[in-house]
């Protein structure tokens, strides 16, 4: 939804939501969005790379025209190319986790500073949404966890409440035997 809305609001040709692969350190596709179909492959693997910059300079990146992108020898003449880009790193309890990314295709008009700090609240929603996914995890963990161990625990207690007054003096009698058997090894 993020993404999507982020496109509509900036006019972008497309949005991508890139994530740091924890095990290799490289970027992968989570999301991205088009309104046009034709649109949703052009230039993603140059995306990916300007996307890495701004995640290893962990700052955003804009590249408002074609000059911009001569830094990147990414000038070169295709029906449909990237015109104009902008990249925003998030992160997730305090490391940079990925980037939201905006691209425009043969765009007489490139994006402007003023856009890249309106996507910076773009990607402070994701990260917001990414924390909010954590701690549902941890919640649903912990629920897990009651289940498995003091879900036992209760019902041992239903049994031992359960008992009838013989058998709680006789398992009383065992439990005594038993501690005064510890202070005799301790002696």
């Amino acid at each position: 939804i993020i993404g999507r809305e982020s496109a509509r609001c900036l006019k972008a040709s497309r949005a991508t939501l890139f994530l740091v692969d924890g095990s290799k350190g490289a970027l992968k596709t989570q999301f991205t969005y088009s309104p046009d179909p034709a649109e949703d492959k052009i230039g993603l693997l140059e995306e990916k790379d300007f996307s890495r910059r701004a995640l290893a300079d962990k700052r955003p990146l804009l590249l408002k025209d074609s000059k911009d992108f001569a830094e990147f020898g990414k000038s070169d003449e295709r029906e449909r190319k990237t015109t104009s880009f902008m990249s925003i790193p998030f992160g997730l309890q305090g490391k940079v986790v990925g980037t939201l990314s905006l691209s425009m295709f043969n765009g007489k008009k490139g994006f402007s500073y003023r856009d890249l700090e309106f996507l910076a609240i773009f990607a402070n929603h994701v990260s917001i949404a990414m924390q909010n996914q954590y701690l549902l995890e941890e919640v649903r963990k912990a629920g897990s966890l009651r289940k498995n161990y003091e879900q036992p625990l209760d019902d041992l207690m239903g049994q031992l409440q359960g008992l009838s007054n013989e058998e709680r003096k006789r398992i009383d009698d065992h439990i005594a035997k038993l501690l005064n058997g510890f202070k005799d090894d301790r002696r």
